[in-house]
């Protein structure tokens, strides 16, 4: 009797060990699964707002002069922004990948279709509002671009006057706390911020630069890297039907995500092409931009309002450059859509 008491339960265990070792397996195999289509499918659609009837109140005077005096204190960024506190070197993607694919991306383009639409490459360029000679100077140049102006310094209004002249679409390039400030200090969007007063610093800016067609962030690798602050950011953009660039001063942003689960049409930036003041640099870091749009069809490439950058910038007009096609950001997001990854 005991004998067969214990065949039966071992019986039984094994029945048991079977049933589990199956429920594994079919769990592995659905988890591998999901993770694949979410790499391939990781991007939600979501409508591209060109031009908004959403509007903002007017800036009163007295509060653009009391912003103005704390803001223009601020001198103008350094080259490579090493003053800044936030790291601006590298692309937002790994460089071992990127070297692994760099021969494959390059044979994909050579063989491209006639047929086959161009990859685009759309570039920001930053840190106007500082100088309104040299942004005259940008815009003589004909390649489709988008501006990115800081709120509050001396030529901010008269920039985003002759941005909107010349048919340029321009973003807000809103200061944000880097890692390595001692304290908010002069940036207008810091951790730690209360939710209402952060929806009044981004509601203030759009009212004084109501053409913008969005946001990204002038530093901010401490802000963009903390969830709570990108969430109120992002529960006040919403409403106002913009975009929102992810600048990725920081691998640790989060604000390309959130934006996403807010449902904001938004984009990152994947090359900083000018943080060396060298052409040859500059040349060098387009061509990695380059490989990445071959690589995925699109990249986002950012670059500076300096004068070291303006040679360049003109290069790239007079170039005939046949293997990517230039766009803005909003056409970017249009083109797009739906088919964007994670960095």
């Amino acid at each position: 009797m005991v004998k067969k008491r214990w065949k039966k339960r071992g019986r039984s265990y094994d029945l048991l060990f079977i049933l589990s070792s199956v429920f594994v397996l079919f769990l592995t195999l659905f988890l591998l699964t999901s993770t694949k289509q979410e790499e391939k499918h990781d991007v939600r659609q979501v409508p591209i707002p060109i031009s908004s009837e959403k509007k903002t109140e007017p800036l009163s005077a007295d509060l653009w002069k009391d912003k103005k005096s704390v803001m223009e204190s601020q001198s103008e960024p350094a080259f490579g922004s090493a003053s800044s506190g936030d790291i601006v070197t590298h692309s937002n993607f790994d460089r071992e990948k990127e070297i692994n694919t760099e021969i494959k991306a390059e044979a994909e383009g050579e063989n491209r279709d006639e047929g086959e639409p161009l990859p685009v490459i759309a570039i920001v360029i930053d840190d106007f509002g500082f100088s309104y000679s040299l942004a005259e100077k940008i815009a003589a140049i004909d390649l489709p671009v988008t501006w990115a102006i800081i709120p509050y310094q001396r030529f901010t209004h008269e920039t985003a006057q002759l941005a909107a002249s010349k048919n340029i679409p321009y973003l807000v390039h809103m200061p944000m706390e880097a890692l390595a400030d001692k304290s908010q200090g002069a940036s207008l969007i810091g951790v730690g911020m209360s939710a209402p007063a952060l929806s009044k610093e981004v509601r203030d800016v759009f009212a004084l630069l109501p053409g913008a067609v969005g946001m990204n962030n002038h530093r901010g690798s401490k802000a963009t890297s903390d969830k709570k602050t990108m969430e109120a950011l992002m529960e006040t953009l919403r409403p106002l039907e913009k975009v929102f660039v992810d600048s990725r001063t920081s691998s640790r942003s989060v604000a390309y995500d959130m934006a996403l689960c807010y449902g904001i049409p938004a984009v990152y930036n994947s090359v900083f092409l000018d943080h060396e003041k060298d052409i040859e640099f500059m040349r060098k870091q387009f061509q990695r931009a380059i490989t990445i749009a071959k690589r995925r069809g699109w990249v986002l490439a950012i670059c500076h309002n300096r004068p070291d950058s303006i040679p360049f910038l003109q290069e790239l007009c007079d170039s005939n450059i046949n293997v990517v096609k230039f766009v803005t950001v909003p056409e970017l997001l249009e083109e797009e859509k739906g088919t964007m990854r994670r960095p």
